[in-house]
């Protein structure tokens, strides 16, 4: 079985109720409103930038209307999205089938993020999948830090007890810097008596 079906059923459902366009027109209202309000403050900067080139140098479109539009978007759906599955998850309680749909076995993917050593491929949960449930593709991606005196796989399998890794795919990332961010201000501050 398919997601397709179930989702063609659900969204019959909200649309032949008003639940749908209630919660359509409260996020078009709401989206407005800050859309609104982040133009107007845009389009100040940029009279204020008018007057003064050095400004008008770092003001963008996308860093002062989408980039906030948009993460403001992300706060909101996180919080309509679920008022939406409570509704669903009461009135499969009610019909009395939330149990077949908890236990019927629909798979069309699924991305798990874990800590690297969870990602491992000999003891972490893709062992654990592939135990309960034998005919599933995983794949484990791993990200490392670049280490520059480890020039060989070897090299960082011995972190994690041998060769070779234990992880299907191994993405390199820069190294990060440790340092507290604090003990910038702490110093400067210091400095400064």
């Amino acid at each position: 079985m398919r997601v397709w079906p179930i989702f063609k059923k659900e969204m019959g459902l909200y649309f032949t109720s008003p639940v749908a366009y209630v919660v359509i027109t409260m996020f078009l209202l709401v989206v407005g409103y800050f859309f609104y309000s982040i133009f107007v403050f845009f389009s100040m900067a940029s009279m204020q930038a008018a007057m003064n080139p050095m400004m008008a140098r770092e003001l963008n479109v996308t860093d002062g209307v989408m980039r906030p539009l948009f993460s403001n978007i992300s706060v909101i759906m996180l919080l309509l999205m679920p008022m939406l599955t409570m509704r669903l998850f009461s009135e499969e309680r009610k019909s009395g089938t939330i149990e077949l749909l908890l236990t019927y076995p629909v798979r069309d993917g699924a991305v798990l993020i874990t800590g690297v050593g969870h990602a491992r491929r000999d003891r972490g949960v893709p062992a654990h999948l592939a135990r309960h449930i034998p005919d599933a593709k995983i794949a484990s991606l791993a990200f490392l830090e670049v280490d520059p005196a480890a020039t060989k796989p070897a090299d960082y399998a011995a972190r994690f007890g041998g060769e070779p890794l234990p992880f299907d795919y191994v993405w390199f990332t820069p190294k990060i810097d440790d340092a507290d961010p604090c003990e910038k201000f702490k110093q400067a501050r210091a400095i400064q008596q």
